[in-house]
Formats: C-alpha cells, sequence, structure tokens
C-alpha cells in the first residue's frame, strides 16, 4: 500500500457504453489493481434537462470487493469533461474521509487522464 499522503501513480482511461441492465463486474469491463492495492473508479451522468449531474465514486481491492462507495447529485450546466472532474474531486475525497491509501484511479475520459498524468501545472 501507498504511505498516507503519497499521490496516485497513474490514472487510466475507461471506454464507457451504455447498457440496459447492471455491469457485470465477473467480466472484462473492471480492470482490478496489483494484488493487495486499491483502485478508485470514478462516473458521471449529465441530466442537461434539470441542469444537474450525477456523481460517483467508489474504491474497491483486487478481488473486485468495494471498500467504500459514493454518489450525489449536483446542480448546474457542466459538460462531461468537467463533470469528469467533479467526480475525480470526490473520489479523493472519498480516500481522504476514509483514509484508503488509493494506488490507482480510472476515470471516464482520456483528456481528463491525460491532464491528471501530466507534470504540468494546471
Amino acid at each position: 500500500m501507498v504511505p498516507r499522503g503519497q499521490a496516485i501513480n497513474s490514472v487510466t482511461t475507461l471506454s464507457t457504453t451504455l447498457r440496459s441492465e447492471p455491469p457485470n463486474f465477473t467480466n472484462t469491463d473492471w480492470l482490478a489493481p496489483p494484488p493487495g492495492l486499491l483502485k478508485l473508479n470514478t462516473a458521471v451522468v449529465i441530466h442537461k434537462e434539470s441542469r444537474t449531474i450525477g456523481l460517483g465514486a467508489a474504491i474497491r481491492d483486487d478481488k473486485g470487493k468495494v471498500v467504500v462507495a459514493r454518489s450525489r447529485p449536483m446542480f448546474g450546466s457542466f459538460n462531461f469533461e468537467i463533470g469528469n472532474f467533479l467526480a475525480f474531486r470526490e473520489g479523493l475525497l472519498l480516500t481522504k474521509f476514509y483514509n484508503c491509501p488509493v494506488n490507482i484511479a480510472e476515470v471516464d475520459t482520456s483528456c481528463v487522464a491525460s491532464i491528471l498524468n501530466s507534470y504540468a501545472p494546471v
């Protein structure tokens, strides 16, 4: 595990598809972290008509077991990239609140992953 206060090692991109039923986590949709490590997954849903977004974050172990999860609505008109940054922020707050030493994070857009993996200040 990463010592408290150390940065997340990497942020990857998750390609998403729309589903009419819940995902089956025994398939290859979710990639597990290495044994003994934790992974943060975040997601956003945008509801343009009601000008709200849904933010979600889950921390799972290498077996796929959910250690802790959170979701919440947020009011406002945000594009997909900003929504993903807000969801990632929720995930980071979750890791801090529960003191979960997360090693890997996965987000829904390559734009967000690219910015988070860059060494240039935002």
